[in-house]
């Protein structure tokens, strides 16, 4: 709903401060998005942008800071304050999020991947996974599920509870 009726700008600006500080001297390279109002097909946001300092170095080696991106919205308002009235989705949705990485020197060599996340309730799903593609390219996916309509008020617990899961497994 965010991009609905909006202009190219709009989007690049957009991308822009989801760069914003996490990646110092990042440059935007190219972005794109399909249209909001469609029902025909997913909304679609893509960009790509070139950076140096996403892998600071630890001892003998270096961690990638490969998912800065916040797919999920903070959903704290669910428990904030007593409610008897169901809270209404515009419809079931997923909304899956892939980062690829590509390495400009070839010298370096994944050591270790995060294991495959998977956070399952009656309302929601979710998952993470991290593979190499290559020897030159690292993927990062992540989805998060919405299965009904209708969030009832005696499931509103159980869904802050699964978002409270989801922010630890991401954390790790």
């Amino acid at each position: 709903n965010m991009f609905a009726g909006a202009d190219s700008s709009k989007v690049l600006d957009y991308c822009r401060t989801m760069l914003g500080s996490t990646f110092r001297d990042s440059k935007l390279m190219r972005c794109s998005a399909s249209p909001p109002d469609s029902l025909r097909v997913p909304f679609t946001l893509s960009f790509d942008f070139h950076a140096t300092n996403t892998a600071p170095n630890d001892s003998d080696s270096y961690s990638l800071y490969v998912d800065p991106f916040p797919a999920i919205e903070n959903l704290d308002w669910l428990s904030g304050k007593m409610r008897k009235y169901p809270v209404e989705f515009a419809y079931p949705y997923a909304m899956s999020k892939r980062v690829d990485v590509t390495f400009k020197d070839t010298s370096m060599v994944v050591k270790d991947l995060p294991k495959v996340t998977e956070i399952n309730n009656p309302d929601f799903d979710y998952s993470s996974s991290y593979a190499v593609e290559k020897h030159d390219k690292l993927i990062y996916t992540e989805v998060l599920t919405s299965k009904s309509r209708l969030l009832d008020p005696d499931r509103y617990q159980r869904a802050v509870d699964f978002l409270e899961q989801v922010s630890g497994a991401k954390a790790k």
